[in-house]
């Protein structure tokens, strides 16, 4: 469901609701007839049965229309649930809208809607007809429409993908905006919450949008960010998000996906980031970049319910800060190559994760380490010698299943210096 096509779509239906008002006056809103015929209106237009409970009409101190309990049925196939359900819509426009039928309005204030999307066992999804039907009713031409303010309450959209039994939600959507037109920058407000399998996120966006309908280019910019993440594996009081964005653009044409100067604090964590997302012949590859501020590595680790282990130090894994560029390409994530500081230690070196199953690749390059620090503190034999240091140390890295190499100019082991180590771990 590409975004010009829900422009489209919107704006579709506000033209289509000027002409629902402009007939509900002639018939009288609040007959039979005219629910009636709202309801024929709109099923034409949507190719869908469409049943409305009520319709009422005001007039000063400029046409205003108010819907209730709208449903459009769902395409055959689809189950018995409808496709939208609406609880009221309040439509406010200019009486140029009315004569004209222009899709300009004043306000439109949505409380309690629901969407179903669904994708069938043969790939059919049950929206793209309703928005064809939609965009070709906008016909061609500039992009001409405008509302002077926008309020959604209560917005849920539900998803259902029967090929891979894929099913989220999102609900409490909640969104205000004002002096929204194409192609000019607008504040707008977004606002939801969202629950995939276990996991449960609440999100809000804030800031400027453009959207460039006929040009193809959407963006955002000065972006304020607000979150909270719940759920398995995370702790009993999630994790709290808060950031900001300063520049977001999305290119029809070329599929692209930027976001620029972007910072992110989440988990005892603070780091600046870019991200770009474009198409490939595989699919989507996702480039970005990190840079973290300083951090105590224990406080993320205790937050997501992974604490570290104790160590003969106490103060060991007391800081840390990272450096990274690389990309999210179909099946793995590559690090090209990541920089850092843990305790007293710089390090760096390169990163493959496999996200569907698979073992971790690892190079890294260290430039000195007090080995004895990290020992756990009850492993006394592990101390006793520069090899027993040594072995502990593979140890520990084995059991995290990697394949990895590691270079250290300088490690201390059990009060010896060893230059040139060379740690090789295998799965």
């Amino acid at each position: 469901m590409r975004l010009p096509r829900i422009v489209g779509w919107t704006a579709s239906v506000i033209a289509a609701l000027v002409l629902v008002t402009g007939a509900a006056i002639w018939l009288g809103a609040r007959s039979p007839m005219a629910r009636r015929a709202a309801g024929d209106y709109l099923g034409g237009l949507t190719g869908l049965p469409v049943t409305l409970g009520s319709l009422s009409v005001g007039f000063y101190p400029t046409p205003s229309l108010t819907l209730g309990d709208l449903s459009i049925a769902q395409p055959a196939g689809f189950g018995g649930a409808a496709l939208v359900e609406l609880e009221t819509a309040e439509l406010v426009l200019p009486w140029k809208s009315l004569w004209r039928g222009d899709p300009v309005l004043h306000a439109a204030r949505i409380r309690g809607v629901t969407l179903r999307a669904a994708i069938d066992k043969d790939g059919t999804d049950n929206w793209s007809a309703v928005i064809e039907r939609l965009v070709e009713f906008a016909g061609e031409g500039p992009s001409a429409w405008a509302v002077a303010r926008l309020e959604l309450e209560r917005g849920t959209v539900e998803f259902h993908d029967a090929r891979s039994d894929t099913r989220w939600r999102l609900s409490g959507i909640g969104l205000s905006a004002s002096d929204a037109a194409p192609a000019t920058w607008f504040p707008a407000d977004l606002r939801l919450a969202g629950e995939y399998g276990q996991q449960i996120v609440h999100f809000g966006v804030a800031g400027e949008v453009r959207l460039d309908v006929d040009g193809g280019r959407h963006a955002g910019r000065q972006l304020r960010l607000r979150g909270w993440v719940g759920g398995e594996p995370m702790p009993v009081a999630g994790i709290d998000m808060a950031g900001t964005v300063g520049h977001c653009l999305y290119d029809e044409a070329s599929g692209l996906v930027m976001l620029e100067r972007g910072n992110l604090t989440a988990g005892g964590v603070t780091a600046d980031f870019t991200l770009a997302v474009a198409r490939s012949a595989d699919g989507p590859v996702q480039g970005f970049a990190v840079k973290t501020a300083s951090f105590a590595p224990r406080v993320p680790a205790r937050v997501l319910g992974r604490p570290l282990p104790a160590t003969r130090d106490p103060a060991a894994l007391g800081s840390l800060q990272v450096e990274a560029a690389g990309r999210l390409e179909p099946g793995r994530i590559v690090v090209d190559e990541f920089s850092g500081q843990l305790d007293e230690t710089g390090f760096g070196g390169s990163l493959e994760w496999p996200t569907a199953g698979g073992t971790p690749i690892v190079r890294l390059q260290a430039d000195r380490v007090d080995l004895d620090r990290y020992l756990a503190p009850e492993n006394e034999e592990a101390a006793a010698s520069p090899q027993a240091t040594i072995e502990a140390t593979i140890e520990q890295f084995s059991a995290l299943d990697l394949d990895a190499e590691i270079r250290i100019a300088e490690a201390q082991a059990a009060g010896a210096k060893i230059r040139g180590l060379r740690i090789a771990v295998a799965p």
